[in-house]
């Protein structure tokens, strides 16, 4: 549909995809873990098996996890995700703000508006999975860049440049989902009027149900 966020959102299309797809998250799935009573039972248990990540197991990933950790930092390998998820959880960080923070640190990078020396000699290219992993670590133990990035996009943004502004992807300091608006025209009415931000679990305008 052109609405998987890409690369900081630059292209809803990301040639990866099926790489990271629910079809292929079958082959990692250990277990199936429904809420009780349920019939759908969407819940997944998953294990990654390849180096570096192998042993990883977390309960997941979800779209939206699959969507900002995956296509829009450029990342194809579904076990990265896994490990990242499994991260995200132990840290306490949510994978659509973390996702789109190290998305846009990435953009930065590939501009040339935040350097190696910025990273401390890691190479924060789009694609590049162990670097997204240990910039969660960063993020969460608030050491060097990850302290900018661990306010969120808004504030990191002002930080590094204001003309980083144009590529911040947020609404009212909230980071989107997993659904590039301009492919979804009703998310980007509702994003837009959504009271905190770019939610989108209470975006969904009434005269939109229809």
């Amino acid at each position: 549909a052109g609405a998987l966020p890409t690369r900081n959102f630059q292209t809803g299309v990301f040639e990866g995809a099926e790489r990271v797809s629910g079809e292929l998250m079958k082959e990692y799935t250990v277990k199936i873990s429904p809420c009780p009573r349920c019939p759908i039972a969407c819940n997944r248990v998953t294990l990654a098996k390849e180096w570096p990540y192998v042993g990883s197991v977390t309960e997941g990933p979800e779209y939206e996890t699959l969507a900002l950790l995956g296509g829009d930092c450029g990342i194809d390998r579904m076990d990265a995700i896994i490990a990242a998820d499994r991260l995200c959880d132990e840290y306490g960080l949510d994978t659509i703000s973390a996702g789109n923070v190290i998305a846009f640190a990435m953009e930065c990078y590939a501009r040339g508006m935040i350097t190696k020396e910025d990273t401390d000699g890691l190479d924060l290219k789009f694609g590049n999975d162990q670097a997204m992993i240990e910039m969660l670590r960063r993020i969460s133990f608030r050491q060097g860049l990850g302290n900018v990035l661990a306010e969120g996009i808004r504030s990191a943004s002002n930080t590094i440049a204001e003309e980083t502004g144009r590529f911040a992807i947020h609404v009212k300091g909230m980071e989107l989902p997993g659904y590039d608006p301009r492919a979804m025209p009703d998310k980007a009415i509702a994003y837009a009027i959504a009271s905190r931000g770019g939610c989108h679990l209470t975006e969904i305008p009434l005269g939109l149900r229809k």
